[in-house]
This record gives structure tokens, sequence and C-alpha cells, in this order.
């Protein structure tokens, strides 16, 4: 049958929409037992949609609405499968061990988190638990797993790196593939043409065809001559959403789920730099102009010209009692927030880029658990993803992130389902460095989904 006058892509959804089978709950429940009763009805319907779909999808619900309780529920419903893959961030395989453990009963021996890219494969496990970086140096995993769940999936954006190459055959090949992101395509549409082409390599299959329509596709020449595509456009984009909602996508935001969640206010704490630092940060911008290099030192320079009243600030929420989050980006800073806290015999935990990942979720639970760790200082860049501190009535941006989704997620660490009180979201900014710049650029940014 040929549809006229619509895309071949909206051809193939309708088409697509028309086969999908209607799920029973029953059927579900009597696979997973006492699991389906520990879902909320959200969680639920997104389990049911995922089967309907024949466990291929990008679950992309917001963050803090549960994705990994559902990937789980979605393993043990098609446990006869086979085994299962999990391939996430490093900095958080001991929270999905936990979790596997938690909701599916595993025992030590059923998980096996791959610390290498050449050990000898476990056989007796059902759940491997893999980081991005190992999974694609392992060879022969092809045809070994039946059930793969990628977590924070858009670290399979860029269609050229060596990891979308190397893992996407893989995935591409696996009878059920569980693709789980908050933030699937931060900016623009040709982020998601990975991600999608792994979930639904037929109905994604032609990049070119698909950047032409929903990226623009304009031919462009650069300062040297050369031709090529630009791909940072969005065109067609309620065509887009259409097609992913009624195909492969599955995303709920928190305001359209009754969680009962409580507010998220944001507030701005401006601050004053010392007059040294004032000047210091004028002549670099005279001097240096904004190449990257130099933008990138100017960003460094301004976190530390910052420190002292980020130090001010945090000692003053001593006696709140209240528990934060502290994000920040570079080293030196959160070195110098440490130092403070310690002086002040302030507890607190710390994660950061070398933070061994066994210990992370051993800190994370320090956190919750114990009333009196204040502050949990974190960084942007390793701890902004994947762990979870519902205990924090609040998060503290000491520095901003160039990335709008690195910022939510950010956010979204302490503000997720299991939350009690209201959570504060709090930015301590400075008009005499690169802050405001950066949220300007961060406010402008758009997301695509």
């Amino acid at each position: 049958m040929e549809i006229i006058g619509v895309s071949g892509y909206v051809e193939k959804a309708i088409k697509f929409k028309a086969a999908k089978p209607h799920i029973e709950e029953c059927q579900i429940k009597e696979k997973i037992g006492s699991l389906w009763e520990a879902l909320l009805s959200h969680q639920k319907e997104g389990v049911k949609e995922v089967i309907a779909r024949n466990g291929r999808v990008l679950l992309g619900d917001d963050m803090g609405l549960g994705k990994t309780i559902q990937a789980l529920a979605i393993a043990e419903y098609y446990k006869d499968d086979g085994k299962v893959l999990v391939i996430c961030p490093a900095s958080v395989s001991g929270n999905w061990e936990s979790e596997i453990k938690k909701w599916l009963g595993a025992k030590d021996e059923e998980i096996w988190i791959v610390k290498t890219g050449k050990e000898a494969n476990q056989d007796q496990a059902q759940y491997t638990i893999a980081s991005y970086e190992i999974a694609k140096k392992r060879e022969g995993w092809t045809g070994r797993f039946q059930i793969i769940i990628a977590d924070e999936s858009h670290f399979l954006k860029d269609r050229q790196s060596d990891r979308t190459k190397k893992l996407a055959p893989l995935m591409k090949k696996t009878k059920r593939v569980v693709l789980l992101s908050g933030t699937p395509a931060e900016s623009r549409p040709a982020e998601l043409f990975a991600q999608i082409n792994i979930v639904a390599p037929v109905l994604f299959s032609n990049y070119d065809e698909y950047i032409k329509r929903f990226c623009g596709g304009e031919r462009r020449m650069n300062k040297d001559g050369k031709r090529y595509i630009d791909t940072k456009g969005a065109t067609n984009t309620e065509e887009l959403h259409w097609l992913l909602n009624s195909t492969i996508l599955i995303r709920r935001k928190k305001e359209d789920v009754n969680l009962g969640l409580p507010s998220k206010t944001r507030q701005i704490i401006h601050i004053e730099i010392p007059a040294t630092s004032k000047r210091e940060l004028q002549e670099m911008k005279k001097k240096k102009g904004v190449d990257k290099p130099n933008f990138l030192k100017l960003y460094e320079e301004s976190g530390r010209a910052k420190v002292p009243a980020i130090q001010d600030y945090l000692l003053s929420l001593k006696d709140d009692n209240k528990k934060y989050i502290v994000f920040a980006h570079h080293k030196d800073v959160m070195d110098q927030i440490c130092y403070v806290l310690r002086r002040e015999q302030i507890r607190f935990i710390r994660i950061d880029g070398q933070t061994d990942v066994k210990i992370r979720q051993d800190f994370v639970d320090k956190f919750q658990d114990e009333r009196e760790v204040k502050f949990a200082i974190l960084s942007l860049t390793a701890a902004s993803t994947g762990l979870n501190f519902q205990a924090a009535d609040g998060v503290i941006f000491a520095e901003l992130s160039w990335n709008p989704s690195t910022i939510a997620q950010g956010e979204n660490r302490a503000h997720r389902i299991g939350r009690v009180g209201d959570v504060e979201i709090k930015y301590i900014l400075s008009k005499d460095t690169l802050d405001m710049v950066q949220w300007h650029m961060l406010k402008k940014k758009s997301k695509v989904l």
C-alpha cells in the first residue's frame, strides 16, 4: 500500500503503528512478578510500550522519572531470550550492580563488571556491566547477548566517533536494545541519528536523507574552499517529533507525569571577585581574544577568581541543617572548596574523574545515609549523570558548564523520585568573569527534545 502526499518517513511510521500489538498487563505481571507492583503508573506504561515495540526503543524520560527500573523490568520480561549487557559510563557501573541486585535479586556470581578489554568472558553471568570505553574494546561479543541496555546513550551521538563505530554494529545485531537518555539530543536533530539508527536501522537507514529533511542539510564552503553539508540546523521538527514518538521514542517530562515531586526553585547568587582578579581577567580578555585555547584559559581563571566568594558562601550554610550538592568543573576550584571544608571540620564527600569507580557508590551511600555529611563536592564532567542524591536539599553550581544538558542533569541529581522536600538550585555567578557569557549562551541554546 502506498500513502500519497507524505514523506517516506511518515509512511513507514504509519505502517509501524498499524502493526504494533496490544499488550495486556497480565502478560507482563506473569513474567516479572513482584517487580510490576514496584513500578509507578508511568513506569508501567513505559514498560508496556517498550514491549509493544518489540524491545527496541529509545527511552528518553526526563531525569528522575526512573528509567533504570523500567529498563530492568524490560530485561526481566525478556529474560528467556538470553543474557543482558548494560553499557554505561564507568562512574555508574556500581549503581547498576546494586540496582540489579535490588530489583532482580541477582547474586554476585550472576553479575560481571568488566574491568578490561581482554579479560575472559564469565559465562555464568546473566548480567554483564561494561563502560563505553571497555565495551568498544571487546571482541567476539556479537551474538553473546540478546538484550543490551545503553545508559546515557547520548554518549553515542557522534556517528563518526570510535565508540559509536565499534558499538553500533553490535547493538544493531542484538535482538532487544533499550537506549536510556534524559537528553537524547542536546541541541540539534543531527545528534539523534546515530542513536535512532541503532534502534531502528531499517526505518532510519539513510543519513543523507535524514540530514536533508530534518537538519536543513545545506551545502556550504569552509574557509579552505572545501564543500561540506551543514548539519547544525533543525527543519520539519514537528514531523520528526511525531515520527519518533510513533515508532521508537518513549519520552515523558516531569511536568506531564503526576509524581507529586517537590518543587524546584532557582536562584542566582551574585558575587564579587577581588579587584586584582578583575584587572587580571580584563587584561586577559584584551590580550587574548576569544580563540578556543585562550577562552578555556579564561574559563579556568574565572573559576579561580570566584574561589574566595564560593568558600564564604558555603561556610555561611554551615549551620542551616541542610545537605547540598556542589558542582564545579576545575580541579583547582574543587581542591580549594575541599580545603576550607576540611579546615572548618565540615564533613563532605568528593567525586571527580580521579575517584575510583569501585568506591563512587560507597561515597553516594555515605552522603545519602549519614546526616552529618553536609556537602557532596562533584565534578560537572564526572558526576553530573547517573548518580542519585535525593538526600540533598539543594544543588549549588560553583561553576557553569557550556552544555545545557550537563546543567539539567546536575539539577536532577537531587530532584527525582524519592525526594521528599523542595529542592533549591543556586548558581554562583560573577559579572566580572565568563559566567554571564556562559549563562546567556546556556539560555540561548535550545534542545531539540
